[in-house]
């Protein structure tokens, strides 16, 4: 139930309830100790005798709204499971009942049976029926409905989206009569393992948030904080006013998820300004934990005492994707979670005549080294310029976790953000503000550039060969952009592996350049003498990173698709990765088909070999089932059997034998005849043997290994004569026979 205790009234109390039957073991006033509130140290409230269709009822006095039914199972952990066979059934009158379906039975540990019907219906009367012979016998019964509809701020992302979301939902819910705020806060986040950072002390990862208790107060936590189960990445505000019906709130019948985008931008008949305004008074609504409210003063003091003045805020994203797994997915993350140092100095070269700057971002020691850089090139010695560690170092000793949240505090004292745009942590940080800060460098500079900056700036930091890497990328990224010559764009993937030879996305990114020359040959031997051996060369394009994203699937798909489609013989490591990729797609016969075309060329190859038996031990799971161990016991044959068993080749076989003699030319037309009589009487008896069995239905000639070279056999003379007599028995009637006479002599010069 998604309802907190506190916010749905039990129907039931003070109510009257009956049995079917009453048992040695019932009590005094047995049924209604179900709805007893003070009954509570016992293995069972009621007990009826055993029979058929046993049976509890309760009678609400009207009709009501029902939001869950709550079953609590009696103690006995040996008597429990008959009570998987419960019936729960509701009713207007007590006459006409309505049955609630099972699979909507949530069972929890067999102790705490839960049905959430959400007010799909309404009732006065509920019953609870045993569906087998035996003893009703259970612990209590509850019959739910909610005080409020809810409008939840519920993510599983990064502290910005949470903060995000949950501050949206405030909002929405004060502007609703009979709505509640909730929430829930998920320990750690849902991508906590793609975005893991090794060894590194000087670092902030995004799955590093603090608990729920450590960043809210206790009286917060008791009125707002439902279920971490319950949350979405969807956002159900999107275009809706509070002109609005009130259903259109209830969308999920509970009510609603405010998502990724604020209601200030994305709801109607709103003023963004007055709406950012309120998000402001939202947020700091919030009650605090005795910690973070001591974040929130210490970030007050440095901004008063210390800074002073305005300033502006470079906020440097890519920590985990550059430094962490992240980096092996550039396509998905560079635009929106990479911000190159290269282009932040030269916005530090506009903003230091009027601005002081502050550096904030995941990677501690490159932010200082940015701050160092510029405060040794900067012309006006007045302006201050500090990392964030820099303000804080000597003062403050802060966590990971501690530190997000002083860092997203501090953003919204900043004077504008510079960022990509798409970081909702510095979204959030004007919405905590109350005013729009962001400042996308997409929308100052041009993709030209950009590409000119981040290349005259790239060897003016000391930052690391991974950042340097990311950057190359970057500038190839750019050049295909700009549709410069693929020689530059190779250039760059050439310099980023350099600096980073084990992100295996370069390697990827490199090959789909060669695609673009279609020079086949030149995939084929770069795939063996640089790839394939590689450990994790295959994770790169059919990975964790490229399978969870559903909006990157159509890029991914596309590359992937060009393995396929070139997969050949001739280029046997092409097939391979054709072959790898069938697999992981579960498109086993295809995967199959290409690694054998790999094997043809190269048969000792053990990367070959190794990802044949993986394809064989699966295919050999499925023949292991016992429909499949059916279709094993019937004969398949071949392919080349299946075309010999043709018409078209049977026909021609037999015009090709029976032409070498008077006689046999004689005795052709009746022998083709009787050919035609039995192929009919087979291809009947198949038919009424698969609508007996479909088990029994052949498999799909492409599916079979030699199809290749079956399908060598329908070139041959006897299946294109057979093929042509068959087509002139067709069109007799337009002269097909005359026509087929000289056919037959092109096809026997062919």
């Amino acid at each position: 139930m998604i309802w907190k205790e506190e916010d749905v009234i039990d129907l039931t109390k003070g109510k009257k309830a009956l049995q079917s039957s009453i048992s040695k073991w019932s009590h005094i006033d047995d049924a209604n100790r179900a709805i007893d509130p003070n009954i509570e140290d016992c293995n069972f409230a009621f007990h009826t005798g055993c029979e058929d269709k046993a049976y509890w009822m309760v009678d609400l006095e009207a009709v009501e709204p029902i939001d869950c039914i709550r079953i609590t199972n009696r103690a006995e952990l040996k008597h429990q499971k008959i009570n998987q066979n419960l019936s729960v059934e509701c009713s207007l009158d007590g006459i006409v009942w309505t049955k609630i379906d099972p699979n909507m039975h949530e069972w929890n540990n067999l102790d705490v049976l839960e049905i959430n019907v959400l007010q799909s219906l309404s009732a006065r009367y509920v019953k609870i029926s045993l569906n087998v012979k035996g003893h009703l016998v259970l612990k209590k019964v509850e019959v739910l409905k909610r005080k409020y509809h809810y409008i939840a701020g519920s993510r599983a992302d990064a502290l910005g989206m949470r903060l995000s979301v949950l501050i949206s939902a405030i909002y929405v819910a004060k502007h609703l009569d009979g709505f509640k705020f909730v929430f829930s806060w998920m320990e750690g986040t849902n991508d906590d393992y793609r975005g893991a950072v090794n060894n590194s002390t000087n670092f902030s990862s995004c799955g590093e948030i603090l608990r729920a208790n450590e960043i809210f107060s206790e009286e917060f936590l008791k009125k707002h904080q439902i279920s971490s189960k319950y949350r979405s990445h969807g956002n159900d505000i999107i275009n809706l006013s509070f002109n609005d019906s009130k259903g259109k709130f209830l969308q999920r019948k509970w009510g609603i998820f405010t998502g990724k985008i604020g209601p200030h931008k994305c709801m109607r008949d709103i003023v963004p300004e007055e709406v950012l305004c309120e998000l402001k008074e939202c947020y700091q609504s919030i009650q605090w934990s005795y910690k973070c409210k001591q974040i929130i003063q210490e970030v007050e003091q440095i901004c008063n005492e210390i800074i002073a003045d305005d300033f502006v805020i470079l906020h440097m994203r890519g920590g985990e994707v550059v430094l962490g797994d992240f980096k092996v997915a550039p396509w998905l993350w560079a635009k929106t979670k990479h911000f190159p140092y290269e282009v932040a100095i030269e916005i530090a070269k506009v903003e230091w005549e009027s601005n002081n700057i502050v550096i904030v971002g995941q990677d501690f020691t490159s932010n200082q080294i940015l701050e160092n850089y510029l405060n040794k090139i900067k012309p006006n010695k007045d302006i201050k310029i500090y990392s964030i560690d820099s303000l804080i170092k000597d003062c403050y000793n802060y966590t990971n976790p501690e530190r997000s949240f002083f860092d997203i505090n501090f953003l919204s004292k900043a004077k504008k953000i510079y960022a990509t745009g798409a970081s909702m942590f510095s979204n959030t940080a004007s919405m905590m503000a109350g005013k729009e800060l962001i400042h996308s460098f997409y929308d100052i500079y041009s993709d030209e550039e950009l590409y000119n900056i981040i290349q005259k700036n790239i060897s003016c930091l000391e930052i690391g060969n991974l950042h340097r890497a990311y950057c190359y990328y970057r500038l190839y990224d750019f050049a295909i952009k700009l549709n410069m010559p693929l020689q530059v764009a190779q250039d760059w993937l050439y310099k980023a592996m350099q600096e980073d030879n084990d992100n295996d996305w370069y390697r990827i990114a490199i090959i789909d350049t060669f695609f673009k020359e279609k020079d086949l040959k030149k995939i084929d031997l770069y795939l063996k003498t640089d790839c394939i051996y590689r450990e994790k060369f295959f994770e790169a394009i059919y990975g964790p990173h490229n399978t969870m994203n559903k909006w990157c699937f159509k890029y991914y798909d596309s590359l992937r698709d060009k393995y396929l489609k070139y997969a050949d013989t001739k280029y046997p490591y092409i097939s391979y990765m054709a072959a790898k990729i069938s697999f992981c797609r579960k498109n086993i016969n295809d995967a199959l088909k290409y690694i054998e075309y790999s094997l043809a060329k190269d048969p000792s190859n053990k990367y070959f070999l190794s990802l044949y038996a993986e394809i064989k031990s699966k295919i050999d799971d499925k023949n292991d089932t016992p429909i499949a161990k059916l279709k094993t016991n019937i004969n398949i044959g071949t392919a080349k059997e299946r075309i010999t068993n043709t018409l078209s080749y049977k026909l021609g076989q037999a015009m090709i034998k029976n032409s070498n003699s008077i006689i046999g030319y004689i005795k052709m037309p009746f022998i083709l005849n009787n050919i035609r009589i039995n192929h009919a009487k087979e291809k009947i008896a198949y038919h009424n043997k698969i609508k007996n069995n479909i088990n029994l239905k052949l498999p799909s000639l492409d599916s079979y290994s030699d199809y290749p070279e079956a399908l060598k056999l329908k070139n041959h003379l006897s299946y294109k004569l057979g093929e042509a007599l068959i087509d002139a028995s067709k069109n007799w009637y337009k002269g097909g026979y005359i026509k087929f006479l000289f056919k037959i002599n092109k096809l026997k010069n062919k």
